[in-house]
């Protein structure tokens, strides 16, 4: 079957003006006849099937080029490697953990409308019954249903209660600048794998330290043990992995093993 770009919008339920994009950016290449007008076969029908269900699960077009880059089973492709197979699974991984945090943050939403509407009801609205507690955890940007795990597993130690302390403090601005740092310190790590640093380099390493500072003087203390353990869980637990891969491709391995080499030289 041979479709004209109207046909296969109407078929797809998607615009022509849709189409026309995926083909400009190489997502949805389609041939040309004679005359210049664009026509699809088969395999393009499926090839768009496939990009429609990744966007509505949430992917940036950039994804869904990537994820089918990595299922793709033709030819040599990088995708026929476990590099290939993990950059995949490390995506659709990612995209779960953020649903499952998006329908936790739902179910807050409707918690905190409840109480809302309740408080309105009863004429009590009044924002002098906001905690100080209630006021860090807006600017903390942490996502709650992480809080509870970390409070779960480690609630009992000093860490934990003295990272409890610490943030409960930080004011909007400290948590821009405490994220901003976090970001440039993600960034200089995927920089630094792209440009084929080894993890035992002396730029690896400052990274791996500069890390480790931020740990210590933001949530607690952290000596290069500790942070050699946090560099473990990085690669043993997926949805970490899965957060460090998202930005680079083996950057969760890289990351680890930079945080153990600035562990031995210290």
């Amino acid at each position: 079957m041979h479709y004209s770009v109207s046909d296969l919008a109407a078929r797809a339920h998607t615009s022509v003006r849709t189409l026309h994009h995926y083909d400009e950016i190489g997502l949805l290449p389609a041939a040309r006849t004679a005359s210049g007008y664009r026509t699809y076969g088969d395999a393009d029908l499926t090839r768009l099937a496939r990009i429609l269900r990744l966007r509505r699960l949430g992917f940036a077009l950039d994804q869904v080029a990537d994820l089918l880059r990595c299922e793709a089973n033709t030819g040599e492709t990088a995708s026929k490697t476990p590099l290939g197979r993990a950059r995949a699974l490390a995506l659709l991984r990612e995209r779960r953990h953020q649903i499952d945090a998006e329908r936790a943050n739902l179910d807050r939403m409707q918690r905190a409308l409840d109480h809302e509407i309740t408080r309105l009801t009863a004429q009590e609205a009044d924002m002098t019954d906001v905690t100080d507690a209630e006021i860090a955890e807006e600017f903390s940007g942490e996502r709650p249903e992480w809080r509870d795990e970390a409070a779960a597993r480690w609630g009992e130690t000093d860490a934990y209660r003295e990272s409890r302390r610490r943030v409960s403090t930080y004011t909007e601005r400290d948590w821009h600048l405490i994220h901003a740092e976090q970001a440039a310190i993600l960034d200089a790590f995927a920089g630094a794998l792209a440009d084929g640093a080894a993890p035992d380099s002396d730029l690896a390493m400052n990274l791996a330290e500069r890390a480790r500072v931020h740990i210590n003087d933001t949530y607690y203390p952290c000596d290069r043990q500790f942070h050699a353990g946090l560099g473990e869980m990085y690669v043993s637990d997926e949805r970490f992995t899965a957060y460090y891969d998202a930005k680079a491709e083996g950057l969760a391995q890289f990351v680890r093993d930079a945080i153990v080499a600035n562990a031995a030289r210290a």
